[in-house]
């Protein structure tokens, strides 16, 4: 089954989750205050588009990577993925097995975050 046909989704109405609350138990680094709302998924693939909300001051303390391929657009705030903080609008590509990161924000961010498989995180450090 592919994606469905999501015809608009009025973003101001989105409900926020919690990582844990849409994964369930999750075996990557989560900080208290951070968010998402997945927009569209493929059961079959397990590709996605996801909003993430980071709140200010979040961090990360690892290098990581994934199998699929990632690709995030800052839509608001700030983020520094590793190579250097950039402020919205900004966007950020990595190939499968491209590691980036830590990542921290100063003010918070929001991204729309996609990947073309299933989301998974494998740390370097």
């Amino acid at each position: 089954m592919a994606r469905p046909t999501i015809a608009g989704v009025a973003l101001s109405t989105i409900e926020w989750k919690t990582l844990e609350e849409i994964y369930g138990p999750v075996d990557f680094e989560t900080a208290p205050g951070e968010a998402a709302c997945i927009l569209a998924e493929d059961p079959a693939s397990g590709a996605s588009t996801t909003l993430v909300r980071l709140p200010p001051g979040w961090s990360t303390s690892s290098r990581e990577r994934h199998s699929a391929l990632q690709e995030e657009v800052l839509l608001e705030g700030d983020i520094d993925l590793g190579s250097g903080r950039f402020e919205a609008p900004a966007y950020f590509c990595f190939p499968p097995g491209a590691p980036h990161g830590p990542g921290s924000t100063v003010d918070g961010a929001v991204l729309l975050v996609i990947f073309d498989g299933a989301v998974d995180i494998e740390y370097l450090d």
